[in-house]
């Protein structure tokens, strides 16, 4: 319905005076509220008694003679409706069963293309018009007083985004474990609302683990209402279905993911900023309809599955919305706060930057791999603030580690100790080794100290690239996804990698060989297992 009101706005810009009336599937007309281009909204309620609503339906209707009648619809019921209205026109698409009594019969063609460029829905319905118009015009949408009141809740805090998760068809959603990538990217100083109708809940229920701070709205507000609050979004995420047309009739900037559907269909967004995104592998079986299926007809769901959440990330603009930059001086008054709710951060370190944790939030761990896009079975290096903080994560801290330490000296060594037996997995390496580091940096140190726990740190790149040696070297895809940055220019960085050396039974393997004095380097081959 969304998609024929740009017919109604280009009818009110033509014929200003016009009364205009619009017939709409009851329920829908919630939408037209407000709505300038419309004197009158009709409704034929097709969930009780259907036959006998749309009899009564025609009956009223009979009551007035208009000049014109434009059937968007394409169906046998939306044609037999115009059979009985008494007009002097009517203009309908060639593909309804009743085209045949229509005084003007147009073309309608999915999917529709001209050289190349798509033709969206807007324009095959402004073609009704009778004249050409080029570009696809914009639906609007007008949220009133009573639908910005239902929702200031939502939009009176942070910035946030939308997600709509669900679909009626089965083959145009993506999956619930896809979703959860995404959210699990979503920097945490943002909220984030799903929506959706009541009978969405059960999707969005297992999303609310994904993001720390994530609501579920799934049948709370009306199709205005939710159109209000997606105004203020910073994105709407969508698959290909309402929340599309609904994030366009506002104008907010929304991403829309295509599944078993393509956008060649003309059915995609329509706002100022959108993005639409889909698989880059070639599938003989897409599109296998125009709507949608219940499950996959090939069984594999490739066109879903191939679809990465980096992809749909990346898809952002967030202007302002990058994280926030604290320096060293805010350390205990920004920092702590974000770490302490499992927020993720980007650091220049004593090495080369790194993205950061606290220990004990899972959820901010899985977030750091999935922005990495590593392997969960790679283990993390520890920073501790002290020897007395390495000691409660390893089993037994021997001798020739102290060694090292103090040959060290402001060199950065990690060693890998044999874990403690109550180390979560996704910690620790598949072996139950746990790499540890007590960072050069007194303030990286002081940082950890006051947290009271360890910060679990990785190098801030993709696992698939080198590693960053600065910070302005670092991914700005990766810098959008976490929740702050600690940055100091003047911060002493050796834009290298830790040394890092496996101690087993008191002899030493070097792993990786970082910046080293040769007093070390020495010691490491005189104990050296080899």
């Amino acid at each position: 319905m969304i998609l024929a009101l740009p017919l109604l706005q280009q009818l009110r810009k033509k014929y200003p005076q016009a009364d205009i009336h619009f017939l709409v599937r009851k329920g829908n007309e919630i939408l037209l509220k407000n709505h300038p281009a419309v004197n009158r909204v009709w409704t034929w309620d097709k969930s009780h008694h259907k036959q006998v609503s749309l009899y009564q339906l025609i009956r009223k209707l009979r009551n007035y003679r208009f000049d014109t009648v434009y059937n968007v619809h394409r169906f046998a019921s939306s044609g037999l409706i115009m059979a009985f209205i008494k007009t002097d026109k009517k203009i309908c698409f060639d593909k309804n069963p009743f085209s045949f009594l229509a005084s003007v019969k147009v073309n309608h063609r999915i999917p529709d293309s001209e050289q190349g460029k798509i033709i969206h829905e807007v324009q095959r319905n402004l073609s009704l018009l009778e004249e050409k118009i080029i570009a696809p015009v914009r639906p609007e949408l007008y949220p009133g007083n009573d639908e910005y009141d239902a929702v200031k809740t939502y939009q009176s805090g942070s910035p946030y985004f939308v997600v709509a998760p669900a679909s009626v068809w089965a083959t145009k959603q993506w999956s619930v474990e896809k979703w959860k990538s995404l959210l699990w990217r979503l920097p945490s100083k943002f909220n984030v609302y799903i929506i959706g109708s009541k009978a969405d809940t059960a999707i969005a229920k297992q999303l609310l683990d994904a993001h720390p701070q994530i609501s579920n709205l799934c049948g709370k507000l009306n199709l205005l209402q939710t159109a209000a609050l997606l105004e203020k979004a910073v994105r709407v995420f969508s698959n290909d279905s309402a929340a599309t047309h609904l994030a366009s009739g506002v104008n907010s900037p929304v991403t829309t993911i295509y599944c078993s559907t393509v956008p060649q269909f003309g059915f995609g967004p329509l706002s100022d900023q959108n993005k639409i995104v889909e698989t880059d592998t070639k599938l003989d079986c897409r599109p296998c309809g125009l709507h949608g299926y219940s499950s996959c007809p090939e069984k594999h769901f490739s066109c879903a599955l191939h679809i990465k959440a980096r992809s749909v990330y990346t898809a952002i603009d967030f202007h302002h919305d990058t994280a926030p930059i604290y320096t060293v001086s805010d350390y205990h008054q920004e920092a702590l706060k974000f770490l302490h709710v499992g927020a993720v951060l980007l650091m220049d370190t004593d090495t080369i930057p790194g993205l950061a944790c606290a220990v004990n939030h899972p959820d901010a761990v899985q977030r750091i791999i999935e922005i990495k896009e590593r392997k969960p079975d790679k283990g993390f290096i520890v920073l501790c603030s002290n020897v007395r903080m390495v000691q409660q994560y390893t089993r037994q801290i021997p001798d020739i580690a102290f060694k090292i330490w103090d040959l060290s000296g402001n060199m950065a060594i990690t060693l890998i100790f044999t874990a403690s037996r109550q180390l979560n997995k996704t910690i620790t390496g598949p072996d139950n080794s746990i790499a540890i580091r007590i960072p050069a940096s007194a303030s990286i140190r002081q940082l950890i100290e006051t947290l009271g726990r360890p910060l679990l740190s990785t190098s801030a790149n993709f696992s698939h690239n080198a590693a960053a040696s600065s910070m302005k070297e670092v991914d700005q895809v990766i810098k959008n996804q976490v929740d702050f940055i600690l940055h100091e220019e003047s911060a002493q960085t050796f834009k290298k990698a830790s040394t890092i050396v496996r101690i087993e039974h008191n002899r030493l393997t070097l792993i990786r060989e970082g910046r080293m004095n040769e007093p070390l380097r020495s010691f490491i081959k005189a104990h050296s297992s080899a």
